[in-house]
């Protein structure tokens, strides 16, 4: 994925850590009605189990991909893992399942390596479906 990502998906972030939202009792983060994780403290180098989520009716389908950008230092990175710490690029998962009634979601173990705010890009197949800014301590 790393040598299709263009780093111009960037350029009209504001860097403002994403909202949090709430989804059936659950406190997410991202962007209401299109895409969110569970929005729990991001720690630097610590490997953490999340649940992504997709809203909508028109979810591709396809294999999710998720390219972590740092701000200030455009530091590319894998921010999914494997086995509690090898990184990767796509879900180990598989596909992002089929919606129902609006709604899909995909399991997944992340790690961001370094502290600052950072951009998690989901794409679902080629298309780049959305973007949630997190402050990692």
């Amino acid at each position: 994925m790393q040598s299709n990502f263009n780093l111009s998906v960037i350029k009209h972030i504001d860097w403002k850590e994403s909202e949090v939202f709430t989804y059936e009792r659950l406190e997410l983060r991202g962007i209401p009605g299109k895409i969110g994780i569970l929005s729990t403290p991001w720690k630097a180098g610590v490997n953490n189990k999340y649940m992504w989520h997709f809203f909508g009716n028109n979810i591709p389908s396809g294999e999710l991909t998720v390219v972590a950008v740092q701000k200030d230092t455009n530091k590319v990175s894998k921010a999914l893992t494997v086995d509690g710490g090898s990184h990767t690029w796509v879900s180990p998962y598989g596909s992002v399942p089929k919606a129902v009634n609006g709604h899909t979601d995909i399991p997944a173990s992340m790690m961001l390596p370094d502290k600052g705010k950072w951009v998690l890009n989901a794409y679902i197949g080629k298309e780049l479906f959305g973007q949630i800014i997190v402050d990692v301590q």
